[in-house]
C-alpha cells in the first residue's frame, strides 16, 4: 500500500513542485491545501498518513499546528526559509524539517518517510501507528459522510427521504 501524503503551500508554484517530487517518490497526494487551517481540516476528511506542510502561510502558519497534526498520528515534514523555524519544527516534534529550495533534503526526508512506513508494516499491536484509533475514526468519517450525503456506501445507492441529506421529511417537502 503506497504512503498518503496531503501537500500544503500557499505558493502554488511550491505546492506543484512538492506534490510533483511525492509523485516522483512513488507516493499518493490526496490533497492540497493553501492554508494551515484548511490543511487540518482535510487531514480528518482524507486521513494521510503524512503532511508536507510550509510555514509560509495565511492565517496559521505551519509551525502553529505540527504539534495537532502530530497528536493526530500524521507525520510532518515542515518546509521554510527560517532556519529558527527549521529548528522549532524539530523541537514540536516534526518528522522532518526541510529547508525551502533543497530537494536533496526533501528527497531524503521522503525515503525517511518510506523506511518508516516499511517500519510501521512490520509492527503490529497496540503501539502500531495507525491502529485501532485511526481505523474508528475512519469508520466514523465515512459513516458521518454516508448521512449527509444520503448514500449508502455499502451498497452505491441513495437513501429514501435522503437526497438533501437531512433526516427531516419536512423539511424534504418544503
Amino acid at each position: 500500500m503506497t504512503v498518503s501524503i496531503l501537500v500544503c503551500d500557499g505558493d502554488e508554484l511550491a505546492r506543484r513542485a512538492l506534490g510533483q517530487a511525492v509523485a516522483d517518490h512513488g507516493f499518493s497526494v490526496v490533497a492540497e491545501a493553501t492554508m494551515a487551517v484548511e490543511a487540518v481540516q482535510l487531514c480528518r476528511v482524507f486521513s494521510p498518513q503524512v503532511v508536507v506542510l510550509g510555514n509560509e502561510l495565511q492565517g496559521l502558519s505551519g509551525l502553529e499546528v505540527v504539534r495537532e497534526l502530530e497528536d493526530l498520528g500524521i507525520r510532518v515534514i515542515l518546509v521554510s526559509n527560517d532556519p529558527e523555524a527549521l529548528e522549532q519544527a524539530r523541537q514540536r516534534g516534526a518528522f522532518f524539517a526541510v529547508d525551502r529550495g533543497d530537494l536533496e533534503m526533501f528527497a531524503r526526508a521522503l525515503d525517511a518517510i518510506g523506511d518508516a512506513k516499511a517500519a510501521d508494516d512490520r509492527r503490529s499491536g497496540i503501539d502500531r501507528r495507525s491502529g485501532v484509533d485511526r481505523r474508528t475514526r475512519d469508520d466514523w468519517t465515512k459513516v458521518i459522510r454516508e448521512r449527509r450525503t444520503g448514500v449508502d456506501r455499502r451498497r452505491g445507492e441513495r437513501r429514501s427521504g435522503q437526497a438533501s441529506g437531512t433526516d427531516d421529511p419536512e423539511a424534504l417537502s418544503a
